[in-house]
């Protein structure tokens, strides 16, 4: 059985910031057989999250990758917290995200405020996203990534639940 994973992540397809630090971080702490599928869907901004053009792209992967029999795929939305502790607005999205997921049979990571701060340790301007993750990648700072800031299991700054979601479904040759 082949597995596709479906990663929808807020950047935009020219920056793919995101799907970087997401990439290399499964590329290094999972070993995927051949048969495992990692597909980016660019979802152009976070709110953009339950559009009909994410949901087609997502459904048009599906449908291609599971015409054989048995095959399986995941989709899993990455969303940045923002400031979920002091703004009722980040709140409400992030609960709204999470009832989408559910209702959906999706999966939610989330990034402590931002991705960048997890991966980076600190937050990145909007126009220099795409050089510090060409940066991330290109000094392999993923190595230096402290598995438990990618393991939580609730929301805390500079933290993500990444490994809770993709345990369930890789296997780890990096503990």
């Amino acid at each position: 059985m082949a597995l596709q994973l479906i990663f929808c992540v807020e950047t935009i397809k020219s920056n793919g910031s995101d799907w970087i630090y997401i990439q290399d971080t499964i590329h290094h702490f999972y070993h995927l057989p051949g048969s495992t599928k990692l597909q980016p869907v660019y979802m152009n901004g976070k709110g953009h999250f339950k559009t009909p053009k994410a949901e087609n792209e997502i459904n048009r992967l599906i449908k291609h990758f599971n015409a054989a029999a048995g095959n399986k795929t995941m989709v899993i939305y990455c969303l940045d917290c923002d400031d979920y502790a002091n703004n009722i607005k980040d709140k409400t999205f992030l609960e709204n995200a999470e009832q989408y997921c559910q209702d959906h049979g999706y999966h939610l990571v989330w990034f402590c405020r931002d991705i960048e701060e997890v991966f980076l340790g600190h937050t990145v301007e909007k126009h220099n996203k795409k050089t510090e993750a060409a940066r991330f990648r290109k000094n392999s700072l993923v190595n230096q990534l402290n598995p438990n800031s990618i393991s939580s299991i609730q929301y805390t700054p500079h933290k993500t639940n990444l490994f809770q979601i993709l345990d369930q479904y890789l296997e780890r040759s990096i503990i």
